[in-house]
C-alpha cells in the first residue's frame, strides 16, 4: 500500500510538473484572434491574462479554375504601428461586472517605444515562387502572420491603448509587378485598429517595469470607432477582424487581396507516320506580360515522361518565362499557375528531315488555319515566332488580370500534324534518296560489266 501510495504521489507531482510548464508556455505564447478579438471576462470582474504577443493575419485568396495548389507569387508586404490620439470611447458587457453596470472609458494613445513586429522577417511579411498556395475556383484562403510583441511596453496607466496598424507594399513592389490583386476594401484596406486591454498585474510595484503590466484582452477592427456592445449591428458598430484578410465590414463584402491563375495544356498527336511515332517534336511556348516583372514560376504536370521533354522552369518574370518542350505523339504537359493577363503563344517548328506535314493549331476547341511545314535541321529555340516555313501557326491564348478565368480557364492547346504526300508507313520519302542512288549505282555496275565483256570480245 506505501509503494502504490508513493507511486500515485509522484504521478501527481508529475503531472503538476508537466502541467506548470504547459502553463509557462502558453503564457509565452502568442495570442491568437478569433473573430477579431480574444481575452476578457470569463465571471465577473475577473479578468483573464492573455500573452503579450498577438497574431494579425495576412492573406492572399488563390484562384484556379481546376487546380488545388500554384506555386506563390513574389511579394512582400511591410508592416509599421503608431498610437491613435482621437480618444473614442470602449463600453463594455454590462455582464463583464458583478454590479451589472458596464463601464465606459477613452482609448489611449497606444505606446509604441519598445513594440516590435515580426512576420517572416521584422515589420514583413512575404511570399515567393518556392512556396505554394491552395486553390480553388471561387478562392481559398492562404495566411501569414505578423506577430506584435508589447513584452518590453511599459504602459503608463491602466486603460485601453489604442494602435493603427498600416500595411504597405514593400519598396519595389507594386500589384501590377507581382500579378497580386489589390483588395476590395478601397476605403481602409491598409489599415487596422488594435485595442490593448491593459490593467496592473498581481506583481506591480512602481510601473517602472513591463512586467508590472498585464495584457487582458486585444480587439483589432476595420474602423477607428467606438465600440459599444449596444449599438454593435452589420452597418453600425466596429466591425472586428483577425487583420487584413477577407470579411463583411457595414454590410459589404471585402476581397482580400487575390492571385488569380489559370492552367495551359500542350498536346500533340501525329497521324500517318509511325516511322516518327517516338521523335519529339519541339514546341515553342512563349509568355507576354509586360506587367509582371517579378518572379513566378509554373508548375508542370507531363502525363507521359517518355514522351515529353519539358524546360527547365526556374523563378523568373513572366515575360521571360518562354521554353521549348518537345513532345512526340500523344503526349501533353499542363502549365499551372500563370499570372492572369499573361497572353501565350504556342507553336511548333519540324525537326524531322524530308517530311512535309499539315499542321493544325487547336485552341480551345477551335481548330486553326492548318499549314503545310516543311523540314529544317537547325530549328530557332527561345526566340520570339516568326512565319518560317518550318513553324506551324501560332496557337494564342489571351487572359484579363485581375479577375478569375472561370469561364474559359481549362485552355487547351492541340498540336496535330498529318505527314503529306507519302505512304503511311513513312519509307518513300525517307528512303527514296537512297533507292534511287542504289538504283543508279546497280545500273551503272551492269553498264561497266557489259563494257568489260565488250572489251574482253
Amino acid at each position: 500500500m506505501k509503494k502504490t501510495l508513493k507511486k500515485i504521489g509522484a504521478l501527481i507531482v508529475s503531472v503538476a510538473v508537466v502541467m506548470s510548464l504547459s502553463s509557462t508556455l502558453f503564457a509565452a505564447g502568442e495570442a491568437e484572434l478569433t473573430g477579431g478579438e480574444v481575452g476578457g471576462y470569463t465571471t465577473p470582474d475577473t479578468p483573464v491574462s492573455q500573452s503579450k504577443k498577438v497574431k494579425i493575419a495576412k492573406e492572399i485568396t488563390a484562384y484556379n479554375v481546376d487546380e488545388d495548389v500554384v506555386n506563390a507569387p513574389t511579394i512582400t508586404y511591410s508592416y509599421s504601428i503608431a498610437g491613435d490620439t482621437n480618444g473614442y470611447t470602449v463600453t463594455d458587457e454590462t455582464t463583464d461586472h458583478a454590479s451589472g453596470v458596464a463601464i465606459t472609458k477613452a482609448t489611449l494613445a497606444g505606446i509604441t517605444t519598445n513594440v516590435s513586429m515580426t512576420g517572416t522577417a521584422a515589420n514583413e511579411i512575404s511570399w515567393t515562387p518556392a512556396e505554394t498556395l491552395n486553390t480553388e475556383k471561387t478562392g481559398k484562403e492562404n495566411y501569414k502572420y505578423l506577430t506584435i510583441d508589447f513584452t518590453n511596453v511599459v504602459f503608463t496607466e491602466p486603460g485601453v491603448y489604442r494602435y493603427v496598424l498600416t500595411e504597405d507594399l514593400k519598396t519595389g513592389f507594386t500589384y501590377d509587378n507581382t500579378g497580386v490583386t489589390e483588395t476590395t476594401d478601397s476605403t481602409g484596406g491598409h489599415t487596422r485598429y488594435l485595442d490593448v486591454y491593459v490593467r496592473r498585474s498581481d506583481t506591480f510595484t512602481d510601473g517602472s517595469l513591463a512586467t508590472d503590466w498585464d495584457i487582458y484582452g486585444y480587439v483589432c477592427m476595420y474602423d477607428n470607432e467606438d465600440i459599444d456592445p449596444t449599438n454593435d449591428t452589420d452597418v453600425k458598430g466596429a466591425v472586428k477582424t483577425n487583420g487584413f484578410v477577407a470579411a463583411t465590414n457595414d454590410n459589404t463584402e471585402i476581397k482580400a487581396d487575390s492571385y488569380y491563375t489559370f492552367n495551359v495544356t500542350v498536346s500533340k498527336t501525329l497521324t500517318g507516320d509511325a516511322y516518327s511515332a517516338s521523335h519529339k517534336f519541339p514546341i515553342q511556348v512563349d509568355y507576354t506580360n509586360a506587367k509582371v516583372t517579378q518572379n513566378v514560376k509554373l508548375i508542370a504536370d507531363i502525363a507521359d515522361n517518355s514522351k515529353v521533354t519539358d524546360y527547365a522552369h526556374d523563378a523568373v518574370a513572366a515575360s521571360s518565362l518562354d521554353g521549348l518542350v518537345k513532345i512526340s505523339d500523344g503526349g501533353s504537359v499542363k502549365y499551372i499557375g500563370i499570372p492572369c493577363g499573361t497572353q501565350v503563344d504556342v507553336y511548333e517548328t519540324n525537326d524531322v528531315t524530308g517530311t512535309i506535314y499539315r499542321t493544325t493549331v487547336t485552341v480551345d476547341g477551335t481548330a486553326g488555319t492548318a499549314k503545310d511545314i516543311t523540314s529544317t535541321s537547325t530549328p530557332g529555340a527561345f526566340v520570339a515566332y516568326s512565319a518560317q516555313d518550318y513553324n506551324s501557326n501560332l496557337g494564342t491564348i489571351t487572359t484579363t488580370a485581375n479577375q478569375n478565368d472561370d469561364a474559359t480557364g481549362l485552355h487547351t492547346v492541340e498540336i496535330d500534324n498529318v505527314l503529306q504526300l507519302i505512304s503511311p508507313t513513312g519509307i518513300i520519302v525517307r528512303s527514296a534518296p537512297y533507292i534511287l542512288l542504289f538504283g543508279a549505282a546497280a545500273a551503272l555496275f551492269v553498264v561497266s560489266r557489259r563494257w568489260k565483256k565488250k572489251e574482253e570480245a
